[in-house]
């Protein structure tokens, strides 16, 4: 298996894009402004815990994918061979 080398922020933009969601309307559901929401795609900010798990729900995503790009069965060991 390979290591997915996209970023927390490029996977928090494809999500929002697939779902058909505005910066806006991800900012409104997770209670922070749309300039964050940027920073975010763009990695020049790391979100709190919180607002990361927000952005998981708003996305329909587990932490765990939104973090590492992983689905539930494959470890982080997968992920490195």
């Amino acid at each position: 298996m390979s290591i997915n080398k996209e970023t927390i922020g490029q996977r928090i933009r494809r999500l929002r894009e697939s779902s058909k969601l505005s910066a806006q309307q991800l900012a409104d559901s997770v209670n922070v402004s749309k300039g964050m929401i940027y920073h975010l795609e763009q990695d020049r900010h790391a979100p709190s815990l919180f607002t990361f798990m927000d952005i998981a729900r708003a996305l329909k995503v587990s932490l765990d994918y939104l973090a590492f790009g992983r689905v539930k069965h494959e470890s982080i060991r997968d992920n490195y061979r």
